[in-house]
């Protein structure tokens, strides 16, 4: 049976992890961890919060905060999460551009600011899309993603060919791999690269996986998807 590496923050890894097709048996290894930060004061003139993540909704929700605005998310696991939370939800069912979309068909420009939950390092640039349709944007950062390193056991088993998968859901996971890989000189032409989307893999264009796969969409079910039309027998 392969070994797939899961390379996400612990609890999403965990997640993920039930969803794994056979044969993959699942390892995880978290390339960060999620470190909570002090909620700063809410600001007056919002009309909707966005969420890109999951962990930016388990972050509002661990501080406390409330759940009067309407929620703008990015995909179904995150609008789940939001509905859980007590949001009334927007679900995007897609990328950044899509929630952006569905934001400038769903709310008024001047009726106020969107406030964006998010951690310290954040991909894309919302607050750039938003003000070309004239959108105020407000980042409201609630959490950090910090570096990990592998254990001693994963990165044997980098070195031992263990792995037949690497999954990426960021393009900061990828990167914080790509440096490592380079750092240790692992060989990765026997293992192939799972990607969330074409800006997760790019970090990765120059490793030597054998394969690097992406996902059809940005979303755990097309990685799902991904994963089993990809397996090894």
């Amino acid at each position: 049976m392969p070994d797939l590496l899961i390379t996400r923050p612990e609890v999403l890894a965990q997640r993920f992890a039930a969803r794994v097709p056979a044969p993959w048996q699942p390892v995880i290894a978290p390339l960060t961890r999620i470190v909570l930060t002090e909620p700063g004061p809410l600001p007056d003139g919002v009309q909707a919060v966005m969420f890109t993540s999951q962990n930016g909704v388990g972050s509002w929700r661990a501080a406390g905060l409330p759940v009067q605005l309407p929620a703008f998310c990015v995909g179904t696991r995150t609008s789940e999460a939001a509905r859980a939370a007590g949001f009334e939800v927007s679900d995007a069912s897609g990328d950044l551009a899509a929630l952006v979309r569905l934001i400038a068909a769903s709310l008024r420009a001047d009726d106020g600011a969107i406030l964006h939950v998010r951690g310290r390092h954040v991909a894309g640039d919302p607050e750039r899309s938003l003000a070309k349709l004239g959108y105020g944007y407000i980042a409201y950062p609630l959490y950090d993603a910090v570096a990990q390193a592998f254990s001693t056991e994963v990165k044997a088993g980098l070195e031992r060919n263990r792995f037949g998968g690497i999954c990426f859901f960021s393009p900061r996971a990828a990167r914080l791999f790509a440096d490592e890989a380079l750092k240790q000189g692992w060989s990765l032409r026997e293992v192939s690269a799972f990607c969330l989307s074409v800006k997760v893999a790019r970090p990765l264009d120059n490793l030597g996986f054998s394969q690097c796969h992406v996902s059809l969409t940005p979303d755990e079910a097309g990685f799902v998807g991904m994963l089993q039309r990809n397996g090894i027998s």
